[in-house]
């Protein structure tokens, strides 16, 4: 039930989405792919395709291949991915109804194109109509959706590499500025030539205008001596373009001056709530016998390597540091020490 069609685009088959056993064997594969995958928090980002060339939503209707059904058929195809992976965040190509109905992402697979690029901004801050389908599909508003929902994407296939990150470079990073992006792909520089030719200057520019970037602006630390008790108060400034919207946990470890580890304490702060060059202060209190006695020892030898502070993100599935922080500070592993 659809067509089979040979254009530019390439060979394939278009079929009718409307078609009720297609409907229905949709839903039971994305249910068997939730299953597998959809369990746990690995699969963190998921483009919604499903519909039209390469999962994206259109369709070459000028060679003859029917259009793309009305909504409330493609939101058919939608529903089953909100089941499947409920700890995903769930992008769209374009801002259709179900991004706000069920605060989803959306994802711009034009980046780096100037023409296609405001077309995509535009929708997302003004809404329309999209006019491919039979039916059109409304575009609704969603202003600053980056600051709840991710943003994703990749490079536009139709200039080279060379011109995105060449000659056009200071047009493609105001694109990415205002795109509040937080993940670019799979078409990005890949060939080892191409890495090259960016890597020492262009990529790392490029890297500080996508996703969140975590840094210690400012850390106050008050101990007091005698009742072993530590105070240490932490600013966190997000200098990325988008919030982490996973809210992981932050944490304070205690060390002692060979690095093990004696106490660690989870910090009264919200990543999520951190968006573009916002802050967050808070204040970390460690009380344990060991610093006591650490203090009342150091007070006697005159040694001044009490303690190390160190603080860092922690994966709450394995409860490891896996988010490495934007200081130019020691590590031990991905957690930063503050200060000795």
């Amino acid at each position: 039930d659809g067509v089979f069609y040979d254009c530019e685009y390439g060979k394939g088959y278009a079929p009718n989405y409307a078609n009720e056993t297609l409907i229905m064997e949709h839903q039971k594969a994305v249910e068997a792919l939730g299953k597998e995958f959809g369990t746990d928090s690995f699969f963190a980002y998921i483009e919604l395709g499903s519909i039209g060339h390469w999962g994206e939503w259109h369709v070459n209707t000028a060679a003859g291949i029917p259009a793309l059904p009305d909504e409330d058929t493609c939101e058919r195809y939608v529903a089953p991915y909100l089941e499947a992976f409920p700890n995903a965040q769930l992008l769209m190509r374009r801002p259709f109804k179900e991004v706000t109905e069920s605060e989803l992402g959306v994802y711009n697979d034009m980046t780096g194109s100037v023409e296609d690029t405001k077309e995509w901004l535009n929708w997302i801050e003004n809404g329309g109509s999209y006019e491919e389908p039979i039916i059109p599909h409304q575009l609704v508003a969603c202003a600053n959706i980056w600051e709840k929902s991710p943003i994703g994407g990749e490079f536009t296939s139709g200039e080279p590499m060379n011109t995105l990150l060449g000659s056009n470079w200071e047009t493609t990073k105001k694109l990415l500025e205002q795109s509040h992006m937080t993940f670019i792909g799979p078409q990005i520089p890949v060939a080892e030539d191409q890495v090259e030719n960016y890597s020492t200057k262009i990529l790392p520019e490029l890297l500080l205008r996508i996703g969140y970037r975590f840094q210690v602006t400012d850390a106050k630390m008050k101990l007091n001596r005698w009742s072993g008790t530590l105070r240490v108060t932490v600013t966190l400034k997000n200098a990325g373009v988008a919030p982490m919207y996973q809210d992981w946990p932050v944490y304070l470890y205690l060390y002692d001056e060979d690095h093990n580890l004696m106490q660690k304490v989870q910090a009264d702060v919200s990543l999520a709530d951190i968006g573009q060059n916002e802050s967050s202060t808070f204040t970390v209190k460690f009380e344990d016998a060991w610093l006591k006695d650490a203090c009342l020892e150091e007070h006697s030898n005159e040694n001044n390597s009490v303690t190390e502070v160190g603080i860092g993100i922690e994966n709450p599935e394995n409860d490891q540091a896996e988010v490495l922080l934007d200081v130019n500070q020691p590590r031990i592993g991905k957690i930063s020490l503050l200060s000795e």
